[in-house]
Order: structure tokens, then sequence, then C-alpha cells
């Protein structure tokens, strides 16, 4: 098992949303540019990403793109970071069809830009390689805020 699970990934992160719930708190910033302890939290998703080798990173964008991309650039941490940039919101079906034309691995993690998860990164890959879709999920006490997965 090599050290870095996701090097023959291309990863996708959904960071469009509107935020509307934490406006109060970040005012006109994008969700994910949210301060977490001093920097903004996607930058820790997109270390975790960097750190663990995804060949690339989409940013798949629409409120407020122009502040995300001046934010985090074209690179990070030797990663490359591209940039999908929806005209209208799409939601997460057509954000992810419109960033899978900038991707050019056969194996994509798609992940959102509000969120920490770190799944079991060997068992992800290994499953990724024999089935078409695979998710990682979390089990979670009360799930009425996120929703449920049905197996």
């Amino acid at each position: 098992m090599s050290r870095f699970p996701l090097a023959e990934f291309d990863a996708a992160i959904l960071v469009g949303g509107l935020g509307t719930r934490l406006r109060e708190v970040v005012g006109e910033l994008p969700k994910p540019l949210a301060p977490v302890l001093g920097r903004p939290f996607l930058f820790y998703l997109l270390d975790m990403l960097a750190l663990r080798g995804a060949r690339s990173v989409t940013l798949c964008c629409g409120y407020r793109a122009d502040l995300v991309t001046q934010t985090i650039g074209a690179n990070w941490m030797g990663m490359p970071v591209r940039y999908s940039i929806e005209s209208e919101p799409l939601g997460t079906g057509g954000a992810l069809g419109l960033a899978a034309r900038k991707m050019e691995s056969d194996l994509i993690l798609a992940m959102n830009g509000d969120s920490w998860f770190e799944p079991d990164w060997l068992s992800l890959r290994e499953n990724a390689a024999r089935f078409t879709t695979t998710i990682a999920a979390a089990r979670v006490a009360d799930s009425s805020r996120y929703g449920t997965l049905q197996i």
C-alpha cells in the first residue's frame, strides 16, 4: 500500500453553496472559507488531499467563486487546483457533472467543502478499484440534521 492512498484519484470539492445558515457569523464569505482555528476551513481539506497524494483537486464553485479562486490559487502543496464555476446553481449532481470535464483520472473522490470526514483511506481505495461507485459514510447518533443513507 502506497503512503499516498489517493495517488490514483482526482478530487472534487463542492464549495459553491450560499451558506445562508452561517451568514450571521461569516458575513459574505463562502462557507468553506469560514475561519477555523485561524485558517479557512477549506485549507484543512486541501491539506488532507495533498498529504494523501491526490493527483489534483477541482473546486466546484458558485457563490463568491472569485474569492475562492483568489484565496486558493492554482496549486496547493504541489497538487494542481482547478476550478469549475457554475453560472447558476446546478445542485450537487450538476456541479459534479460540470467538474468531471476537468478531471482526468478514472477514480474521482467527491466531497463536501463544509464538512470534515476522514474515512478509512485504504478501504476506500480498495473498494473504488472493485466497484463502479463507492460511498464513505459515517454513523451519527442523530441523523435528522444530515439525512440517512439506506443500503
